[in-house]
């Protein structure tokens, strides 16, 4: 800490120093070359000014009309790009002058220094996001689900601080960009197709062949039922014939453990996973096929 005062004030010193030797310079009898400088310096400032700009709005044109870009990460990218380019400009001008840059360099080093060290956390999340924004993960729209804290929900906003989700049950989760950075994410929408696997316990002893049969019928019966609103809405069917698969999961300690496993739309999948476990369960009563529950058998011995 000692040693940080001692550089920002050996900076401090060596600028003030600069700017003395630019007045010596005037007082003696130099003062046209200096205001010559000067006049140079700021007809350079201008031009760059206008080069900086029309290079930074061009880019925040051409970012801003693609719709999946946060507008936000935008505005943010071309400021700090400004505030580069400006500060080379005018280092390199003061450079021109005489004045010491590396002086000045160490003395903006050391500031930016303590603001980073200040900031750490934010600037973590702020580089999170750029990254979110670039390679594109996920995007505005998609179902994802976090593997550290188990959140899960549809992105509503990519942030450069936060990426916000929005569950089921219209609750908004609110994520630093960091851990979506440092953990897995598994984005449930990234396809076309989502793979609908849903499973049904039945008690031993039941005919496996008549359960399966039911099961199918059941999901090519609601295919057939949804034909019409899918050419409606000139899209693919919903599911996927050929990808109907009914088998054996688990036999378990008390039930043997059915899956069907089928492909749907992501926008259809979990209005078909509610109708589908609705109907399978009234198919099942209609064909004297029982659900599997706990429960224990108790045999007396009288003798």
């Amino acid at each position: 800490m000692i040693y940080f005062f001692y550089e920002e004030g050996t900076c401090m010193e060596q600028i003030e120093k600069s700017i003395y030797d630019i007045f010596k310079h005037a007082a003696a009898g130099n003062a046209a070359v200096l205001v010559f400088k000067i006049a140079v310096g700021l007809i350079l400032l201008l031009i760059a000014s206008r080069i900086i700009e029309f290079i930074c709005n061009h880019l925040l044109k051409r970012l801003r009309a693609k719709p999946d870009i946060d507008q936000g990460a935008v505005k943010f990218l071309n400021t700090v790009m400004k505030i580069v380019l400006y500060l080379v400009v005018i280092l390199l001008i003061l450079n021109g002058f005489g004045v010491k840059t590396s002086s000045l360099l160490t003395l903006l080093g050391s500031i930016g220094l303590a603001i980073v060290l200040g900031l750490k956390d934010s600037l973590s999340n702020v580089a999170s996001g750029i990254m979110i924004l670039t390679l594109k993960p996920f995007k505005v729209g998609d179902h994802i689900s976090e593997a550290s804290t188990k959140c899960e929900g549809t992105v509503t906003e990519v942030g450069l601080f936060f990426t916000k989700l929005k569950t089921l049950d219209e609750k908004t989760i609110v994520i630093p960009n960091q851990i979506l950075t440092s953990t897995s994410v598994t984005n449930h929408t990234a396809q076309e197709y989502r793979t609908l696997d849903l499973h049904y316990a039945v008690p031993y002893g039941t005919d496996l062949d008549r359960a399966k049969d039911v099961i199918r019928s059941t999901i090519l019966a609601d295919q057939q039922d949804h034909e019409e609103e899918m050419a409606q809405d000139q899209r693919d069917e919903v599911f996927d014939p050929e990808s109907i698969h009914v088998f054996v999961y688990e036999l378990a300690d008390s039930a043997v453990i059915l899956c069907s496993r089928s492909r749907v739309l992501n926008e259809k999948y979990w209005p078909t996973r509610y109708r589908l476990l609705e109907d399978v369960y009234n198919n099942f009563n209609k064909a004297g096929i029982e659900f599997a529950y706990p429960h224990m058998d108790v045999h007396v011995d009288s003798n």
